[in-house]
């Protein structure tokens, strides 16, 4: 599954459950950001894929759908934005969360 079609599937269920996007957007870069660090204390793939998963949970409030579409959007972002300089990684941030926005 795409970022795109990640995103347009959160729209959806943040409409859907009544959920203030600007919030949701809050939490989803808290746990961009602690996702991050945490990733550096993962000794392998399976480690890494499981404090992902654990983050991506957390901040879907245990909603199983929810949850996934983070973790992929967690992964994503992270993957996309790992080589980034300061400019480039705002720049994209800017992107995701504008989109989530509209």
């Amino acid at each position: 599954m795409g970022l795109v079609n990640v995103l347009d599937e959160l729209k959806q269920i943040l409409d859907k459950k009544g959920i203030d996007r600007k919030q949701f957007i809050e939490q989803i870069e808290y746990a961009i950001n602690k996702a991050n660090q945490l990733r550096m204390m993962a000794y392998d793939n399976q480690t890494y894929n499981d404090i992902i998963k654990l983050v991506a949970f957390y901040t879907a409030g245990g909603d199983t759908h929810m949850s996934e579409l983070l973790r992929v959007l967690i992964s994503t972002y992270i993957a996309i934005t790992k080589g980034l300089d300061a400019e480039n990684h705002h720049y994209f941030k800017e992107l995701v969360f504008q989109y989530l926005l509209k």
